[in-house]
């Protein structure tokens, strides 16, 4: 069964947060009506609580990182209250960042004492390049990307995914950086792979008609019932370039990690700006300048990064090559 990652909720129009919640009910509502319904399915392997986020939390939108740590709180702990299995909760970030900036990936992985079930479970990482110098140009930035992103994933506690990932919008496409991408090199980077999003929208490979279809109030139409169509010869590459890999995964009784938690970055004036494990917002908190001080000035917390981290029970994130090539058999 083909294991599916969604995304739930959390979105951020522009940096200013000021006087701002971006933590709100309605997210969280939101968020909870989606696990009510993919709890249902046996392959709802994980959710994103936002893309692209890292990006902007690189600059100097750092403030936005407790709200996510909350978010992830308050989504784990009504799965919890629900008694649904434990389904591991991450973000997603585009090429822009190489496996997210060290500040960002630290903080949403380091032990935040006195509360539990805080950090990430899993990033992702979309690698793609626009095909302007032809399909192989793209193929091989793309390539330098995932052996990059390896390199800097060595020492991850937690999963790192590979989405959105090849040439957008190639007249055709080879694939022949699934070649990188599964590559037995890579086995020993604690990177997990997902296939499933080169599915979505129109990279030349399935084509969803009028797929960016918006409202007069310019809102997504997430309503709208769209007919996915193979584009072919793409749609046939990609079945016969899976067809030659052999992909080489890790048994989970097999699974020894030894990366340590890192520990939450301490205040860095124009750079970071929380002071270690911040005390977190709590649901429709607004960001003012009292919240702000509090979390500059807090004592830094000096046990952080003495935890080992568990992988999540539950988690589903295996490379799925056979899942994928059974469906499009």
């Amino acid at each position: 069964m083909l294991p599916f990652v969604l995304e739930l909720t959390l979105r951020f129009k522009g940096r200013d947060i000021w006087g701002k919640a971006p933590w709100t009910s309605k997210h969280l509502e939101h968020a909870r009506k989606v696990i009510d319904e993919m709890q249902r399915y046996d392959n709802t392997a994980g959710f994103f609580l936002g893309n692209q986020l890292a990006s902007i939390l690189a600059y100097e939108h750092s403030y936005v990182a407790p709200f996510l740590k909350s978010a992830i709180r308050d989504v784990k702990s009504y799965i919890k209250k629900k008694k649904y299995r434990s389904v591991p909760i991450g973000f997603e970030d585009n090429t822009r960042q190489p496996l997210y900036p060290p500040l960002v990936r630290e903080y949403l992985t380091c032990p935040t004492l006195k509360e539990t079930d805080l950090d990430a479970d899993f990033f992702a990482q979309t690698i793609h390049q626009d095909c302007y110098g032809g399909e192989a140009d793209a193929s091989g930035k793309v390539k330098t990307m995932i052996e990059t992103l390896a390199s800097k994933s060595q020492n991850s506690t937690i999963p790192v995914i590979v989405t959105d990932l090849g040439g957008n919008s190639c007249a055709t496409r080879t694939f022949a950086e699934m070649d990188a991408l599964y590559s037995n090199d890579l086995s020993g980077a604690f990177l997990q792979y997902d296939p499933i999003y080169p599915f979505r929208f129109d990279h030349r490979l399935v084509n969803y008609q009028n797929h960016y279809l918006m409202d007069p109030a310019g809102e997504d139409l997430h309503n709208e019932v769209l007919t996915p169509t193979p584009v072919k010869p793409s749609f046939d590459n990609l079945k016969e370039k899976w067809a030659t890999l052999k992909p080489v995964g890790v048994r989970k009784d097999k699974y020894s990690p030894t990366a340590r938690r890192p520990p939450c970055p301490s205040y860095q004036s124009e750079l970071w700006g929380m002071n270690g494990a911040v005390a977190l917002p709590k649901v429709d908190q607004v960001f003012d300048n009292e919240l702000k001080k509090s979390w500059e000035t807090q004592k830094a917390d000096a046990k952080s990064g003495t935890q080992s981290r568990k992988p999540v029970g539950s988690t589903a994130f295996v490379h799925g090559l056979l899942a994928v090539l059974a469906m499009i058999a």
